[in-house]
Protein backbone atom coordinates (compact mmCIF):
# COMPACT_ATOMS: atom_id res chain seq x y z
CA UNK A 1 0.00 0.00 0.00
CA UNK A 2 1.21 3.33 -1.01
CA UNK A 3 -0.09 7.15 0.44
CA UNK A 4 0.06 10.19 -1.68
CA UNK A 5 1.94 11.67 1.13
CA UNK A 6 5.01 11.34 3.35
CA UNK A 7 3.32 10.29 7.29
CA UNK A 8 4.69 10.16 10.21
CA UNK A 9 3.09 9.10 13.22
CA UNK A 10 3.98 9.97 16.86
CA UNK A 11 3.70 8.84 20.09
CA UNK A 12 3.50 5.38 18.86
CA UNK A 13 3.16 3.67 22.14
CA UNK A 14 1.05 0.00 21.62
CA UNK A 15 2.03 -2.77 18.74
CA UNK A 16 -1.55 -2.25 17.43
CA UNK A 17 -0.68 1.36 15.91
CA UNK A 18 2.74 0.32 14.88
CA UNK A 19 1.05 -2.90 12.79
CA UNK A 20 -1.50 -1.17 11.89
CA UNK A 21 0.39 2.19 10.10
CA UNK A 22 2.83 0.10 9.03
CA UNK A 23 0.12 -2.10 7.09
CA UNK A 24 -1.21 1.01 5.65
CA UNK A 25 2.27 2.25 4.14
CA UNK A 26 3.17 5.44 6.23
CA UNK A 27 7.49 6.46 6.32
CA UNK A 28 7.94 6.93 10.11
CA UNK A 29 6.91 5.66 13.29
CA UNK A 30 7.84 7.81 16.41
CA UNK A 31 8.37 6.45 19.56
CA UNK A 32 8.60 8.68 22.57
CA UNK A 33 11.28 7.99 24.77
CA UNK A 34 10.46 11.05 27.21
CA UNK A 35 8.88 10.29 30.90
CA UNK A 36 7.76 13.38 31.54
CA UNK A 37 5.22 13.43 28.57
CA UNK A 38 1.92 11.30 27.63
CA UNK A 39 2.62 8.00 26.04
CA UNK A 40 5.90 7.53 26.96
CA UNK A 41 7.13 3.98 26.29
CA UNK A 42 10.18 2.24 27.33
CA UNK A 43 13.01 1.09 25.57
CA UNK A 44 12.24 -2.90 26.54
CA UNK A 45 8.71 -2.25 24.97
CA UNK A 46 9.86 -0.55 21.77
CA UNK A 47 12.29 -3.20 20.88
CA UNK A 48 9.89 -5.78 21.35
CA UNK A 49 7.48 -4.38 18.70
CA UNK A 50 10.42 -3.20 16.85
CA UNK A 51 10.33 -7.10 16.22
CA UNK A 52 6.90 -7.21 14.55
CA UNK A 53 7.13 -4.14 12.51
CA UNK A 54 9.21 -3.96 8.87
CA UNK A 55 8.84 -1.15 6.19
CA UNK A 56 9.19 1.56 8.14
CA UNK A 57 11.71 4.34 9.59
CA UNK A 58 11.65 4.11 13.36
CA UNK A 59 12.35 7.52 15.13
CA UNK A 60 13.01 8.24 18.63
CA UNK A 61 11.29 11.02 19.96
CA UNK A 62 13.09 12.64 22.71
CA UNK A 63 11.79 15.97 23.08
CA UNK A 64 13.70 17.83 26.09
CA UNK A 65 15.85 14.96 27.60
CA UNK A 66 18.90 15.55 27.89
CA UNK A 67 22.02 14.59 24.97
CA UNK A 68 22.98 11.92 27.76
CA UNK A 69 19.69 10.00 28.35
CA UNK A 70 19.35 10.39 23.90
CA UNK A 71 22.76 8.45 23.32
CA UNK A 72 22.18 6.03 26.20
CA UNK A 73 19.06 4.86 24.35
CA UNK A 74 19.97 5.70 20.84
CA UNK A 75 22.97 2.81 21.56
CA UNK A 76 20.13 0.31 22.45
CA UNK A 77 18.03 0.15 19.69
CA UNK A 78 17.85 0.81 16.20
CA UNK A 79 16.68 3.74 15.39
CA UNK A 80 16.45 5.28 12.30
CA UNK A 81 16.01 8.52 13.16
CA UNK A 82 16.59 11.09 16.42
CA UNK A 83 14.18 13.51 17.00
CA UNK A 84 14.99 16.32 19.89
CA UNK A 85 12.89 19.60 20.60
CA UNK A 86 15.93 21.80 21.64
CA UNK A 87 17.38 23.54 19.06
CA UNK A 88 20.80 24.07 20.83
CA UNK A 89 21.02 19.83 21.30
CA UNK A 90 21.08 19.65 17.62
CA UNK A 91 24.86 19.49 17.08
CA UNK A 92 25.59 17.14 19.44
CA UNK A 93 23.01 14.55 18.55
CA UNK A 94 23.95 14.67 14.67
CA UNK A 95 27.46 13.88 15.86
CA UNK A 96 25.75 10.51 16.82
CA UNK A 97 25.52 9.18 13.48
CA UNK A 98 22.19 9.28 12.64
CA UNK A 99 19.52 11.39 10.54
CA UNK A 100 18.06 14.31 12.70
CA UNK A 101 14.47 15.41 13.11
CA UNK A 102 13.96 18.52 14.88
CA UNK A 103 10.25 19.42 16.51
CA UNK A 104 9.77 22.89 16.07
CA UNK A 105 6.34 24.01 18.37
CA UNK A 106 5.24 27.79 17.89
CA UNK A 107 2.70 29.19 19.75
CA UNK A 108 3.45 32.79 19.80
CA UNK A 109 4.19 35.20 16.61
CA UNK A 110 7.02 35.93 18.52
CA UNK A 111 8.20 32.24 17.89
CA UNK A 112 7.04 32.29 14.44
CA UNK A 113 9.27 35.43 13.65
CA UNK A 114 12.34 33.23 14.47
CA UNK A 115 11.43 30.12 12.03
CA UNK A 116 13.10 31.17 9.07
CA UNK A 117 16.73 31.51 11.33
CA UNK A 118 15.99 28.11 12.83
CA UNK A 119 15.44 26.64 9.15
CA UNK A 120 18.85 28.29 7.80
CA UNK A 121 20.98 27.05 11.35
CA UNK A 122 19.25 23.63 10.95
CA UNK A 123 19.69 23.04 7.12
CA UNK A 124 22.76 20.88 7.23
CA UNK A 125 22.35 19.13 10.17
CA UNK A 126 18.68 18.29 10.27
CA UNK A 127 17.15 15.86 7.73
CA UNK A 128 13.59 16.81 8.61
CA UNK A 129 11.69 19.08 10.90
CA UNK A 130 8.37 19.12 12.39
CA UNK A 131 6.15 22.14 12.90
CA UNK A 132 3.39 22.39 15.20
CA UNK A 133 1.22 24.71 17.01
CA UNK A 134 -1.94 24.99 19.42
CA UNK A 135 -2.44 28.49 18.23
CA UNK A 136 -4.93 27.93 15.43
CA UNK A 137 -4.50 31.66 14.93
CA UNK A 138 -1.36 31.25 13.69
CA UNK A 139 -1.97 28.53 11.14
CA UNK A 140 -2.32 30.67 8.32
CA UNK A 141 0.70 32.80 9.14
CA UNK A 142 3.32 29.48 9.66
CA UNK A 143 2.21 28.31 6.20
CA UNK A 144 2.88 31.32 4.48
CA UNK A 145 6.15 31.87 6.13
CA UNK A 146 6.74 28.51 4.64
CA UNK A 147 5.93 29.28 1.31
CA UNK A 148 9.54 30.86 0.52
CA UNK A 149 11.90 28.40 2.05
CA UNK A 150 13.82 26.61 -0.35
CA UNK A 151 15.95 24.69 1.39
CA UNK A 152 17.16 21.04 1.49
CA UNK A 153 14.94 19.63 5.39
CA UNK A 154 11.73 17.65 4.79
CA UNK A 155 9.39 20.31 6.35
CA UNK A 156 6.37 17.91 8.13
CA UNK A 157 3.42 19.67 9.08
CA UNK A 158 1.95 18.37 12.78
CA UNK A 159 -1.15 21.17 13.26
CA UNK A 160 -4.63 21.56 11.54
CA UNK A 161 -4.63 18.82 9.81
CA UNK A 162 -7.73 17.36 8.16
CA UNK A 163 -9.42 15.11 5.36
CA UNK A 164 -10.31 17.98 3.30
CA UNK A 165 -6.99 20.25 3.41
CA UNK A 166 -5.05 17.09 3.38
CA UNK A 167 -4.31 18.15 -0.38
CA UNK A 168 -2.95 21.61 0.25
CA UNK A 169 0.05 21.70 2.13
CA UNK A 170 1.80 24.24 0.36
CA UNK A 171 5.74 24.03 1.15
CA UNK A 172 5.12 21.25 3.50
CA UNK A 173 6.34 17.45 2.50
CA UNK A 174 4.24 14.94 4.54
CA UNK A 175 2.39 15.19 7.92
CA UNK A 176 2.62 13.95 11.33
CA UNK A 177 -0.69 11.81 13.21
CA UNK A 178 -0.46 11.24 16.58
CA UNK A 179 -1.00 7.39 17.93
CA UNK A 180 -3.45 6.51 20.68
CA UNK A 181 -4.01 4.56 23.47
CA UNK A 182 -4.72 0.80 23.61
CA UNK A 183 -7.61 0.31 25.69
CA UNK A 184 -6.31 -3.61 26.59
CA UNK A 185 -4.02 -5.45 24.10
CA UNK A 186 -5.81 -5.83 20.55
CA UNK A 187 -8.42 -3.50 21.05
CA UNK A 188 -8.24 -0.36 19.20
CA UNK A 189 -10.43 1.96 17.34
CA UNK A 190 -8.21 4.16 15.10
CA UNK A 191 -10.85 6.73 14.09
CA UNK A 192 -9.15 9.88 12.75
CA UNK A 193 -6.12 8.52 12.07
CA UNK A 194 -8.17 5.74 9.89
CA UNK A 195 -10.17 8.40 8.02
CA UNK A 196 -6.87 10.15 7.09
CA UNK A 197 -4.62 7.34 5.95
CA UNK A 198 -7.71 6.05 3.83
CA UNK A 199 -7.76 9.35 2.54
CA UNK A 200 -4.06 9.27 1.31
CA UNK A 201 -4.34 6.19 0.11
CA UNK A 202 -3.20 5.79 -3.61
CA UNK A 203 -5.75 3.37 -5.32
Amino acid sequence: MALKVFVKISTVSNLSDARYCAGMGVDQLGFNFNPSEAQAISPEKCLEIFNWVAGVQCVGEFGTMPVEQIALIQQKLPLDMLETSVIEHVEKVHAFGKPVSVRIAISHPAELTQLKAHLSYLDELAEQVVITSDLPSLYEAITEKLTYYQGNIRLIRAFDISVDNLHHLGNFKGIELKGGYEEKTGLKEYGEVMDLLEALDVD
